[in-house]
């Protein structure tokens, strides 16, 4: 399966998708998925299965450095539960930082000199 975000990633979005798309071959039993995230817990995540994928939207903000995810799930055929856990990093400096504005999303009066005293 692919991770996002990657495995060993450092992301600046304190707000991220967690998601785990499964090849073709991996036949998923959907009930069976259970999703766990650092200083989280056990979370309640969606599959999508036109993309053969769990899915799971962050609502609060994450504040620690770093976050550990495993989803374990069984697969049609196969009694032993596949367990999968990666770590990805927040760059907390990074996603504190104001995006800077372009002069062309500044207002007019923001882009003529000041009168000089």
């Amino acid at each position: 399966p692919k991770v996002y975000p990657e495995d060993n990633l450092h992301i600046t979005n304190r707000l991220p998708e967690i998601r785990v798309e499964f090849p073709e071959s991996t036949k998923v039993i959907p009930d069976s998925i259970n999703l766990e995230i650092s200083e989280l817990g056990s979370v309640k995540c969606t599959w999508d299965a036109a993309n053969r994928c769990a899915l799971y939207q962050v609502l609060s903000p994450l504040r620690s450095p770093s976050y550990q995810v495993t989803i374990e799930y069984r697969e049609d055929g196969i009694d032993a539960p596949e367990v999968l856990t990666w770590t990805f990093f927040i760059d907390r400096e990074l996603s504190y930082t104001p995006e800077l504005k372009q002069p062309e999303d500044l207002p007019e009066a923001a882009l003529k000199p000041l009168p000089e005293k």
